[in-house]
């Protein structure tokens, strides 16, 4: 394809990208039409990097129209609208020692709901990405203003080229019998950015160091693109080892260059992601009074998106 003149690779690319742009109306959860997407961003990708080496302009302006496209997730999913018993929940809205496991998850259900909500309000389709720091206040502010332990992380924090993104957890103080058990959950709302499609194809790696996102390395593994579907499905689960292996690792992987990403596995084996979440923190991006300036809701009692 490399010898091909200019014009040529433009009406390929075009082409390409207008059946991209035709097969995701039709999509559905169709397999035969996922795995025709799959096969034309890869071609997509190799037709953008070949003519950017030729004219030395970046290409990206091609994936930037194809952003505005519903995505489409590598694994079969769909994000939860969780319904909250209203007395429960309002009970859960003080502070108190411990909580039942009703008003635990009421809690957290809250949270998800009201969180997922106020990102509706800076998006323009289903993508969340860049939208990591909102989330994270958003989820997790309410719930540490009840005096409730957060912690605030960043996968930089596990290895600087990771890059950036942030999440944290709270830990509940739940009855369970007769014993009070620390009960500690990570949330994450916007999960979802690293399994799409379109960037999760093996051409994601070019020679610049553009790498595929996090969904690529789970593709075709049953457990690991179970535990996605469900933490996109219900934006938060227990913050265990091997939990936090399992949300951590396609991210982890997408931060080295392929031909190290085997060696890469080896090292996160050895990684306790446990100490780092809890021993490593940050501030939030955001504050209370920039909240409210923009509309966002963080108010438990009067919230009204119990519903």
């Amino acid at each position: 394809m490399k010898h091909l003149p200019l014009e040529i690779l433009a009406m390929f690319r075009k082409k390409t990208a207008d059946e991209i742009i035709e097969l995701t109306a039709k999509y559905n959860n169709d397999k035969r039409i996922y795995k025709r997407l799959e096969d034309l961003y890869n071609n997509l990708y190799k037709i953008c990097d070949i003519m950017e080496e030729k004219t030395g302009k970046d290409e990206g302006e091609v994936f930037s129209e194809l952003d505005r496209l519903p995505k489409i997730f590598v694994v079969d999913t769909e994000e939860i609208r969780y319904e909250i018993d209203e007395d429960t929940l309002m009970t859960a809205a003080q502070v108190k020692p411990y909580y039942t496991p009703a008003e635990t998850n009421a809690l957290i259900y809250w949270t998800i709901n009201n969180t997922r909500d106020n990102l509706k309000k800076d998006m323009d389709t289903n993508d969340s990405t860049g939208d990591c720091g909102l989330s994270q206040f958003s989820s997790l502010y309410p719930l540490q203003k009840l005096g409730l332990k957060v912690t605030i992380n960043n996968i930089g924090n596990i290895d600087k080229k990771l890059g950036r993104h942030a999440f944290g957890t709270v830990t509940i103080p739940t009855l369970v019998g007769n014993v009070v058990v620390n009960r500690q959950y990570l949330i994450d709302c916007t999960y979802s950015q690293f399994f799409h499609l379109d960037r999760c194809v093996p051409n994601m790696y070019n020679p610049n160091g553009r790498k595929p996102d996090a969904g690529y390395f789970i593709k075709g593994y049953k457990d690991e693109e179970y535990f996605v579907s469900n933490m996109i499905a219900y934006g938060f689960c227990e913050a265990t080892e091997k939990n936090l292996k399992k949300y951590f690792y396609g991210m982890y992987l997408s931060g080295f260059e392929k031909e190290n990403v085997e060696e890469a596995k080896l090292t996160f084996n050895n990684i306790n992601i446990s100490n780092i979440v809890n021993n490593i923190q940050e501030s939030f991006s955001y504050s209370e009074e920039e909240f409210k300036e923009w509309g966002y809701n963080l108010d438990i009692v009067n919230s009204g998106y119990h519903k």
